[in-house]
C-alpha cells in the first residue's frame, strides 16, 4: 500500500465518520438550531483544517519514500564538500 492509497483510505474513513455524526446531530431534537449549526461546523471544519495543514506540510517539505533531502548540503561534484 503506497501513501496515496493510505490517504484515500483515511479520507474515506473520515467522510464516513462525518456523515454518521451529521445524521446523528440532525436527528437529535433536544438541541437548538444554533447548537446544531455549531456542531456541524465542528464536525466538518476541524477535519478539513487538519487535512489542509497536512497538505501544506507535504507541499513545504516533500518526501519521497520517507527520505528527506537537504538541497545544497553535502558533497558537490567530484566528491568534494563544495567549500572554498
Amino acid at each position: 500500500m503506497d501513501m496515496n492509497d493510505f490517504f484515500v483510505l483515511v479520507v474515506a474513513i473520515c467522510l464516513a465518520v462525518n456523515i454518521y455524526a451529521t445524521i446523528k446531530t440532525i436527528k437529535t431534537s433536544s438541541h437548538t438550531k444554533l447548537r446544531k449549526i455549531y456542531q456541524l461546523l465542528a464536525i466538518w471544519c476541524i477535519p478539513f483544517f487538519g487535512g489542509l495543514t497536512v497538505s501544506l506540510i507535504y507541499m513545504i517539505n516533500p518526501t519521497y519514500d520517507g527520505r528527506h533531502y537537504d538541497v545544497g548540503v553535502g558533497a558537490g561534484e567530484n566528491g568534494d564538500s563544495g567549500g572554498e
